[in-house]
């Protein structure tokens, strides 16, 4: 079930690639799409995570996780925007007592929005949708031990979620840095800054018989570098 929906995001992603695809495709006179890379910096609800950390010896973890990933967004004619990305939260760890803690996770979103203006150089637009995922909390030995050291004695563990479902509510502005027109369409390239929020649908339960509360709820600052066209 977990490795199932660990894929998830990204199937995510994939269907938004696809729609994008098909709305170029299909003739609209104004179409416009985008792909970009992106830095994403997450806001987490760790509080009751950190007190039983704390409680057992082992370092607190930063409630700002740093997430790396792809995504992209098409926007019809009538100015709806489907919009989504897959992201990796990259593993954020702390030591002490020689043990590290530290939480990753994976990311998906998808949301539809609509544009409220836009100009040569500058595009403005609210989103709303959904989050989805899973986070994996992970405890290790920080000291160097020898090859089958390790294999007979492993000090280390990890502890998975349940996936979370987040509503998610955010708005984003882009700035063209360059452009160029090729028969019927308009290349470009550029940057964009999205700030939002999500809220947890449900505190999230762990793959153990207990466990601290977790959500991922919390604001969110997204940057994106990318290209794409627009037809004309």
């Amino acid at each position: 079930m977990r490795t199932q929906f660990q894929i998830v995001p990204f199937i995510i992603f994939l269907l938004c690639l696809c729609t994008t695809k098909v709305q170029a495709d299909s003739g609209w006179s104004s179409f416009e799409g985008r792909g970009h890379v992106m830095i994403d910096i997450t806001k987490l609800d760790l509080s009751d995570l950190n007190s039983h950390l704390r409680s057992h010896g082992y370092a607190e973890l930063s409630e700002n996780n740093l997430s790396i990933g792809f995504g992209g967004y098409g926007i019809r004619k009538n100015n709806l925007i489907i919009d989504g990305y897959a992201a990796y939260m990259i593993p954020d760890g702390s030591s002490k007592s020689g043990y590290e803690s530290s939480i990753s996770g994976i990311i998906g979103t998808y949301n539809v929005g609509y544009l409220l203006y836009k100009n040569e150089h500058f595009r403005l637009f609210p989103l709303f949708g959904f989050s989805f995922g899973s986070l994996k909390l992970s405890v290790k030995e920080t000291k160097k031990r020898d090859f089958d050291d390790v294999l007979y004695n492993q000090n280390e563990s990890s502890i998975e979620t349940d996936p979370f479902i987040a509503l998610n509510i955010a708005a984003e502005c882009k700035w063209i840095i360059w452009k160029k027109t090729d028969g019927d369409k308009d290349r470009h390239r550029g940057i964009s800054l999205r700030v939002g929020y999500r809220r947890d649908m449900g505190n999230k339960r762990w793959y153990t018989k207990d466990g601290p509360k977790i959500e991922f709820s919390g604001p969110y600052i997204t940057m994106t570098f990318g290209g794409g066209y627009t037809k004309i």
